[in-house]
């Protein structure tokens, strides 16, 4: 037995399906234009000097591994985002309109998200003296770490009192005042 050769109409068929492909663009399907539109909310915000870098250049220094940032960081323009995604730039303009509505922060989060580990060791170095240690440094690692919420109280009951001292006065007591003082006595 050996192989089969196609016939001519076979090869006409496929090479007609060649041409026809070439006439009609691939459209993503509803779902990917979804995906499609995260990546390139994400893609507006990674940072031009990250897109600068090669892919690995960018997980050497920042750690991060997440195969679609990777993808989108050689993408320079919304030209070569558009055909990376089979997307019309038009289409992005569009979005561009959407996306300057959203807080640029959520964006920033889904790629930046993957440096956490490495800020939060560089700020546990500094809280421990370790790099460039100050109060700012330990603190700065306490709230955003540890949860720790930083309270002043100020009593100014007393600090008119110490006012009024000041200038030579005696402090004048409200009546819920005088009234506390009695039943103390």
């Amino acid at each position: 037995m050996g192989r089969k050769r196609k016939s001519d109409e076979e090869i006409e068929k496929a090479q007609a399906g060649r041409v026809l492909h070439a006439i009609v663009p691939y459209i993503p399907s509803e779902v990917e234009l979804k995906e499609i539109y995260t990546a390139y909310g994400i893609w507006r915000e990674i940072p031009p000097v990250m897109r600068e870098l090669s892919p690995e250049e960018v997980t050497k220094r920042f750690g991060i591994k997440d195969a679609l940032v990777l993808r989108l960081i050689p993408l320079q323009t919304q030209g070569a985002f558009a055909k990376e995604f089979s997307v019309r730039e038009a289409t992005l303009s569009d979005w561009n309109k959407k996306l300057d509505k959203d807080n640029p922060l959520d964006w920033i989060a889904m790629w930046a998200k993957h440096t956490t580990k490495n800020i939060v060791l560089a700020m546990a170095q500094n809280a421990m003296g370790k790099g460039g240690t100050s109060f700012v440094d330990r603190q700065t690692f306490m709230k955003t770490i540890v949860g720790f919420q930083e309270e002043t109280k100020v009593n100014v009951t007393g600090l008119a009192d110490m006012m009024l001292e000041a200038m030579g006065r005696k402090a004048q007591y409200t009546g819920k005042e005088k009234a506390d003082e009695k039943e103390h006595e």
